[in-house]
């Protein structure tokens, strides 16, 4: 896909954003968290450097996104999303390639992800992406 471009998430993007995650539960952590609001969203581009926010535009118009929270030598891979009409055209493994150079530039060990247990294409790719299965466990929300 030659006419897709992958930059770091800007705060013009929150609208857009934050109507993928009111539109797509694929998204959510839960029924009573779903996604960030805008303020999250805009705190999570505007201030937090230590994690990664990608944006992948096809003709300038955003079509998906990959948000990698960054810890003590490792990260947690936590949203990878492509609109439906992306979908399958490679935008969400060029959005992981392009989150892991930034990732072993900073020496991070371990990259992890926690893919919903029955969304079948999701699993296909980390796999064909080398991700491996690890424990098995059960999300939990409660709000505050």
């Amino acid at each position: 896909m030659n006419d897709v471009t992958i930059t770091e998430a800007s705060l013009n993007d929150v609208d857009t954003l934050f109507r993928w995650g009111e539109e797509n539960w694929e998204l959510w952590g839960g029924e009573e968290s779903k996604w960030y609001n805008k303020e999250e969203l805009a705190a999570l581009i505007g201030i937090n450097k230590e994690d990664l926010f990608f944006i992948a535009r096809y003709d300038k118009k955003p079509v998906g996104m990959c948000l990698t929270r960054v810890f003590e030598g490792w990260a947690y891979l936590e949203s990878l999303f492509v609109i439906k009409d992306y979908r399958g055209q490679g935008i969400g493994t060029m959005l992981v390639n392009k989150m892991v150079g930034p990732l072993k530039k900073r020496k991070i060990r371990n990259l992890s992800i926690q893919p919903e247990v029955e969304n079948n294409k999701a699993l296909s790719l980390y796999k064909k992406l080398g991700f491996v299965q690890g424990f098995t466990f059960h999300w939990m929300d409660k709000a505050l």
